[in-house]
């Protein structure tokens, strides 16, 4: 095998001028390379993007509707330790894996639905990761109730405009810079009387009277997508860290209290693991009964909640919210809202706004299970009882004990009629609803059964 290396037009360049030179061999002879990087750059996204969206097609999930334990004293702390644990699903992938299979760090969606006044949490898992997500929830609520669940989201529209139903929807994005926290539960805690008393202010209370005083026909959905994050971001913050403190070190020393303040809470940030995060909301009703203005702007105040001045906040991204002007205002709204329902559908972290990172205790400020003593929202779906353990010496055959169905079940028992479901099945999950259905009809047994139970502190022989 021969190469004839052709030296002739490159000797030529010897006696041009320096200008002709460097025309030549920027844009005659190289002038190329840039293109065809560029090129080639264009293609292998493209590529990345089709294999991985196909391998994402094979991947399963479930829906697991939590029923907050009654009585909950538990602290946001619980679920902060609850994201710790999920990091463990976060895996290496290797060039193969990635460029030829497609996969990549799979994530989980944490939600909460207002249905007709009827509030619900659930947790969106891939079907691999279940028994993490379940023992994480029962290893901090061990009275929880777990119970997999239909998508609710089936069955509403996704082009706009549509003749019976409606919606307003958004993504959130910071503020401030990626390094900075927003402002924590424990931020929410105030003293009062004797020094060992506080008094805890759920952020959740305002989201929980905000869905309970919905209407048949409304629907407010709540989405936290996240996905364990590399420690690059960790990385970005020690940069941001190091502009603040300038080139000289004893510029802490002169650096205004505002600045100090942002320091600090970004050292502290990325002290804790954190979770590529993005959150996004849909309003969606009937347009008889939809109403924007205490919906929106009730869901934007309790957002709101979370900022504090001089660190971090949330603000609806202008380019997701379903609000437009000028140009063609009505064909862009429409199609806005047909993004975000798609996006809201598929839990996809790549449309809308770009992703950031949000450690553990921020996700849990956000995201938790509301304490009873603060959060009086009626038609919240609880656990029906507290789990206890039995005598060891307990029998397990032909017993009461073991013969004992849920109320549900019982073929003498008879579903009080209180709600409409009939109403709100064209647009919600069979399924779903009828989950609901059977969590109002449990929590109404209960509440009959009790009545002719004795006092709590009737003594006992």
């Amino acid at each position: 095998m021969e190469f004839n290396l052709y030296i002739e037009e490159f000797a030529k360049l010897l006696y041009l001028p320096f200008g002709q030179v460097v025309y030549r061999l920027v844009f005659w002879y190289f002038g190329w390379l840039p293109i065809a990087m560029v090129f080639l750059y264009g293609i292998s996204l493209i590529w990345l993007d089709y294999i991985a969206d196909k391998w994402y097609a094979t991947q399963k999930f479930v829906f697991l509707a939590i029923d907050v334990p009654k009585n909950n004293e538990q602290s946001p702390k619980a679920v902060e330790n609850l994201f710790t644990y999920l990091m463990g699903t976060q895996g290496a992938i290797n060039l193969v894996e990635k460029w030829w299979e497609g996969k990549f760090q799979l994530g989980f969606s944490f939600e909460i639905v207002g249905i007709d006044g009827y509030i619900q949490f659930l947790i969106r898992t891939p079907l691999m990761f279940r028994p993490i997500v379940e023992t994480a929830v029962y290893s901090q609520y061990p009275d929880a109730e777990i119970s997999e669940v239909a998508d609710y989201t089936t069955g509403a529209p996704e082009v706009y405009p549509d003749s019976e139903y409606d919606l307003w929807g958004a993504e959130y994005v910071f503020t401030g810079p990626e390094a900075l926290p927003i402002k924590l539960y424990n931020q929410f805690e105030h003293k009062f009387g004797k020094p060992d008393v506080k008094d805890f202010k759920d952020t959740l209370a305002t989201l929980m009277d905000l869905l309970s005083s919905f209407k048949p026909g409304e629907q407010l959905w709540f989405q936290l997508l996240i996905s364990p994050a590399s420690n690059d971001w960790t990385k970005r913050s020690d940069k941001y860290i190091e502009k603040l403190l300038g080139p000289k070190p004893e510029g802490i020393l002169t650096m205004p209290p505002s600045h100090r303040k942002c320091l600090e809470a970004a050292s502290e940030k990325k002290n804790k693991v954190g979770f590529t995060s993005k959150i996004r909301t849909i309003y969606f009703a009937r347009k008889d009964v939809m109403d924007k203005a205490k919906a929106v702007n009730g869901f934007n105040g309790y957002m709101r909640q979370y900022s504090e001045q001089n660190l971090n906040g949330f603000i609806p991204y202008k380019f997701t919210v379903t609000s437009t002007a000028y140009f063609q205002a009505q064909k862009r709204l429409n199609k806005r809202k047909s993004n975000i329902m798609r996006a809201y559908k598929g839990r996809s972290f790549g449309v809308g706004s770009n992703p950031y990172v949000m450690n553990i205790e921020e996700l849990a400020t956000i995201w938790h299970f509301p304490i009873d003593m603060v959060v009086k929202a009626p038609l919240l779906q609880r656990a029906a009882s507290k789990r206890i353990e039995g005598p060891m010496l307990l029998p397990t055959e032909d017993t009461a004990a073991s013969k004992a169905v849920e109320p549900i079940f019982d073929a003498d028992y008879q579903v009080k009629e209180k709600v409409n479901f009939n109403q709100v099945k064209e647009d919600k999950s069979e399924d779903f609803v009828g989950f609901l259905e059977r969590e109002i009809a449990k929590d109404e047994y209960q509440a009959e059964s009790e009545k002719d139970s004795p006092p709590n502190n009737l003594p006992f022989v």
